[in-house]
């Protein structure tokens, strides 16, 4: 289960004890945790969440202000990584707008992101990492507005499994002619 938190939910006695809480009432589930403050990686949040077994996630997001890092942190046998996009502008956007009446479309803009050959790579060198940590690794693409997190998962998925080429729809191809070079079809 992921329970996340937006950027404003920082690191503190009562935001502890809310997870604890929110443990204590899924005691059977797997609970990954997605915090996007970097008050949130210190000790005392690593030391917790291992005693709570819970699997603190991993996220890729454009770095302003305080955000956390794009590095992993393992508590426990699992990993998760989600990753949102780094369109950094539309990020900026959407905070000066935060409670701001927006459409599905501006609220969406900011996962609006189409990862590089280049950036994939840096993020399947993390999940390589991580892999050697863990027995359990989730990778969420969520930079999903026109298909992006399709597209570059099948790109992610053909850089993991080191095959030549990789199946996939028709129609993924035709909306992302890059993905030509690591399609069987």
């Amino acid at each position: 289960m992921l329970i996340q938190f937006p950027y404003s939910f920082s690191f503190c006695d009562p935001a502890v004890k809310y997870l604890q809480k929110l443990k204590d009432t899924f005691p059977n589930y797997n609970c990954f945790v997605e915090v996007r403050h970097s008050s949130w990686k210190n000790k005392k949040t690593s030391e917790f969440f291992k005693e709570a077994d819970l699997t603190f996630c991993t996220i890729d997001q454009p770095q302003i202000g305080e955000a956390i890092p794009f590095e992993p942190i393992i508590t426990n046998d699992k990993a998760y990584i989600r990753i949102h996009g780094r369109n950094e502008d539309a990020w900026k956007r959407s905070i000066t707008n935060f409670g701001k009446k927006q459409s599905y479309e501006e609220r969406s803009e900011r996962y609006k992101y189409l990862y590089s050959p280049g950036e994939l790579v840096e993020i399947e060198q993390k999940i390589k990492e991580v892999q050697e940590k863990v027995k359990e690794v989730h990778v969420i693409m969520n930079n999903h507005p026109q298909g992006d997190a399709v597209a570059n998962a099948f790109e992610l998925v053909h850089l993991l499994e080191r095959k030549d080429k990789i199946e996939m729809p028709e129609t993924i191809i035709k909306a992302y002619p890059r993905l030509k070079e690591i399609c069987v079809n």
